[in-house]
């Protein structure tokens, strides 16, 4: 009798600290944690504020963990003459399409962005429902305060939302 109450005790005392210590139960596992989506990774983008929006270290690598969860740390293109990265992404922001995150590549260059696989105007409407702005230019924009989204010249059926910060 007294060693199945030393047993229960040991139990009910272990128990507190089985549960503390993170370690899943015998025979569950822990729930996957869930990733950044480009909706907490773009807090701040309503204003163009991005703060942690930038790549660093040698070789460049992006800060913000939505890349880092996703083993986003090479760009699959960069514009040496723009001085801009893009990493190629099949996500979506407020509902649309987004194949390409666009951000500097160097300290030089302020461009930060989504690219849409959807005509601007499509884009437009979901920004405008969704957000409550249809982000069109903007004194704002021009100042580099505000996103806008523009049409993708090479090609109509594509279009990006984009702060661009002015030189100067």
């Amino acid at each position: 009798m007294v060693s199945g109450i030393r047993s229960l005790l040991l139990m009910l005392m272990g128990a507190p600290l089985f549960a503390c210590s993170g370690a899943a139960p015998p025979g569950q596992a822990h729930p996957a944690p869930e990733l950044v989506s480009l909706e907490q990774a773009l807090q701040g983008f309503s204003n163009c504020r991005l703060h942690d929006f930038y790549r660093d270290g040698d070789p460049p690598e992006p800060v913000n963990p939505y890349f880092r969860e996703r083993s986003l740390l090479i760009p699959c293109e960069v514009d040496a003459a723009a001085e801009i990265a893009y990493f190629c992404v099949k996500d979506s922001f407020h509902g649309l399409p987004v194949d390409r995150i666009e951000m500097p590549s160097s300290t030089a260059a302020f461009s930060q962005g989504l690219h849409f696989t959807v005509p601007v105007e499509q884009a437009r409407a979901v920004l405008l429902r969704t957000l409550g702005s249809d982000f069109a230019r903007s004194a704002a924009s021009d100042e580099g305060n505000a996103p806008e989204l523009v049409e993708i010249p090479e090609d109509p059926q594509r279009s990006a939302l984009l702060c661009i910060q002015p030189f100067g």
